[in-house]
């Protein structure tokens, strides 16, 4: 194989692996056109099909392992991308301890899972589907203090410490939000 057309490959490997990482840290789509959001991915896994193919030609002329530098930096990405996701499953099946949610009128329905293990998991609803956002959380007694998650959304902040008041959660900056089920 032509050196030029495997650096090209490698580049567009780190490339489209980049990108894709990046997706996994950002919300994650769920509706009507969910399957597009993954689109980094596949042409990825395509790139290092083609770059494993092209390596093991390239080694069979040179015997030399670092002929397959390529293949190895897809099958990496594939692998980090692949533990993001399989993690946001496990935060997905992993047992709900409270649900809370804004409002029904509401424009846009903002939900909070709590998860046990400090696991948190924040569903914006909207008209075509819903945006899932992860982070996690710390809960002494009935203070509720959000430590990190990666909800971005352009006119609401989300709270970042609140009280448990019977039915109602109290946010520091004086929003309430709805308890919707306590799971025991």
């Amino acid at each position: 194989m032509k050196p030029l057309y495997r650096i090209i490959l490698f580049i567009l490997i780190c490339w489209f692996g980049y990108t894709a990482i990046r997706q996994t840290f950002e919300a994650q789509e769920r509706g009507v056109l969910d399957f597009f959001q993954y689109s980094n991915l596949y042409i990825l896994i395509l790139l290092s099909l083609a770059a494993l193919v092209s390596d093991t030609v390239c080694y069979r002329s040179y015997k030399k392992l670092f002929q397959f530098y390529s293949s190895i930096a897809g099958l990496f990405l594939c692998a980090v991308i692949f533990f993001r996701l399989i993690t946001f499953n496990k935060i997905d099946s992993s047992k709900t301890l409270l649900t809370v949610s804004t409002k029904a009128d509401s424009e846009n329905v903002l939900s909070m899972q709590f998860k046990e293990n400090g696991y948190l998991r924040i569903e914006q609803i909207f008209r075509l589907g819903q945006n899932i956002y992860y982070g996690r959380y710390y809960r002494d007694k009935d203070t509720l203090a959000i430590t990190q998650t990666n909800y971005e959304s352009f006119a609401q902040k989300l709270p970042l410490k609140g009280v448990i008041d019977s039915n109602w959660i109290v946010w520091n900056n004086s929003d309430t939000m709805q308890i919707k089920k306590v799971y025991k």
